[in-house]
């Protein structure tokens, strides 16, 4: 049963981040835009937030495909390790990037 659930997060984090990097989820903000250089700015941001969310999401995958691998094996105790250490390393990316985007804002702002 734990094989079949680590399969279908697998499954679905593979799909939604094919989905986002294809465009057909929509980015995270849809704001109005007034200019030309506006809308630029905001398509430059909306890749860039599209490449994030894909690369979260890829990654999600590839730490469920570690645990589905570690179901399989029960013997490989160094996949639980690499397992931990990839979600530990997605936290600290997605941390890192949003600490990034903050400073991003508050340049733009002053």
């Amino acid at each position: 049963m734990d094989i079949l659930i680590s399969v279908i997060m697998l499954i679905i984090f593979l799909t939604l981040a094919i989905l986002v990097k294809l465009r057909k989820i929509p980015p995270i903000s849809t704001e109005y835009l007034t200019s030309q250089k506006d809308m630029k700015i905001e398509i430059k941001n909306s890749i860039k937030e599209i490449n994030f969310i894909a690369s979260v999401f890829f990654a999600s995958a590839i730490i469920f495909l570690l645990i589905t691998l570690m179901i399989i094996f029960k013997e490989a105790n160094y996949l639980k390790y690499i397992a931990y250490a990839s979600i530990a390393l997605l936290l600290i990316y997605v941390f890192y990037k949003n600490i990034l985007s903050e400073i991003e804002k508050a340049k733009k702002n002053n």
